[in-house]
């Protein structure tokens, strides 16, 4: 998927950037804009993660 973005100068100097949003739903151009969903994704990666192979050894152990 290509992106257009386009940037408008004034002078000579950027100005604004307008960017295509083809392929978009209100809620992706509502969290791209919302630095509390940044924060939270910020945060969200300092987390531990676990590896798949172990969720997966767990999930069947689990159903044994």
């Amino acid at each position: 998927m290509t992106v257009l973005r386009l940037v408008v100068t004034r002078n000579g100097r950027p100005f604004a950037l307008v960017v295509g949003i083809e392929n978009k739903d209100q809620e992706d151009l509502q969290l791209e804009a919302s630095s509390e969903f940044w924060q939270m994704i910020g945060q969200r990666r300092l987390e531990p993660t676990v590896r798949l192979r172990h969720l997966k050894a767990g999930l069947i152990a689990d159903s044994e």
